[in-house]
């Protein structure tokens, strides 16, 4: 059977965090890969995983399965924990050296 046959996405409006989206954000923490090693690469990494995410959340936008604003929480949510993951790696450094 179909999974667009069982599963539904919750109707218009209903789908936060905004999954699609967040695909392209995810990819936020190359920034803080990158940003140590060439701040240009680490920028234009930056500005590829926004222009992602929000292709992919504009996307579901026109279909009608979500807001802006779950494109944006999502956007705020992934950079928020990738910047957490990337301290906590700093930190795990710091202690280990």
């Amino acid at each position: 059977m179909s999974h667009w046959g069982t599963v539904a996405d919750g109707g218009p409006g209903r789908c936060f965090p905004a999954g699609h989206a967040s695909s392209g954000f995810a990819l936020f923490g190359g920034y803080f890969a990158w940003r140590g090693v060439d701040a240009r690469t680490a920028h234009r990494w930056l500005a590829g995983a926004g222009a992602g995410g929000l292709v992919l959340g504009l996307a579901q936008q026109w279909r009608g399965a979500h807001f802006m604003s779950h494109t944006l929480w999502t956007a705020v949510v992934c950079w928020w924990v990738a910047a957490a993951v990337d301290a906590a790696c700093d930190a795990l450094a710091r202690g280990a050296a």
